[in-house]
């Protein structure tokens, strides 16, 4: 009975994440035609949401900010390796650009949800060494960025250039994104345990 309750709470939980990514994609694909609109509507999400999660609280959780900087940092300097090498194109960009205006904050957006989703699961599932939660989050980072280009792409927003695609996506995206991720996440492993920073995600209990 307990195992069962804390499943579906869990579930509830990711299922809600599920649909904010969904609807993010959505709203990116359906307006990516205006990408310095929806460069301002992340951006003000963003701002909101640290407002409230960072800033207001009493256990003010620098953790999640930082993340969210270091990430959109490599996240748009992946991107503009991409971009040059002709691996992917975005679409529909005024003025012959090709780098949308929405990039970063869509990056550091990514970090917040894998994180919230990485939170959820560990505040049931209690690993206790390194290993298992890095298992956690490659399994997350296969899943949920993955569904988010799936949306985008098939929106309209951008064409990856490499073969061996599942709905649009590569198998080398995908093997790119489980890195990029883990490596962020790996990061902050270290730092928290190391420095005895406290951090439902990062610490091990």
């Amino acid at each position: 009975m307990v195992k069962r309750v804390i499943f579906n709470k869990l579930g509830s939980e990711i299922l809600k994440i599920t649909l904010k990514l969904s609807v993010a994609g959505i709203l990116i694909g359906l307006l990516h035609e205006y990408d310095l609109l929806i460069a301002l509507l992340l951006l003000s999400y963003i701002v909101w949401k640290l407002k409230v999660e960072v800033f207001k609280k009493d256990h003010q959780n620098y953790v999640l900010l930082i993340g969210m900087i270091i990430t959109g940092i490599i996240g748009v300097t992946a991107e503009n390796w991409g971009i040059r090498n002709h691996f992917w194109i975005y679409h529909n960009l005024s003025n012959n650009r090709v780098f949308p205006y929405w990039l970063p904050f869509a990056w550091a957006l990514a970090f917040y949800l894998i994180y919230k989703i990485e939170k959820s699961i560990l505040t049931y599932v209690r690993p206790k060494n390194i290993a298992y939660k890095i298992m956690i989050f490659v399994l997350v980072a296969l899943i949920f960025p993955v569904l988010g280009e799936i949306v985008t792409i098939n929106l309209g927003v951008w064409t990856y250039t490499w073969p061996y695609q599942f709905f649009g996506v590569p198998l080398v995206a995908v093997l790119l994104l489980i890195l990029l991720h883990t490596f962020v996440n790996s990061i902050f492993l270290i730092i928290c345990n190391r420095f005895n920073i406290y951090d439902r995600v990062f610490t091990i209990d």
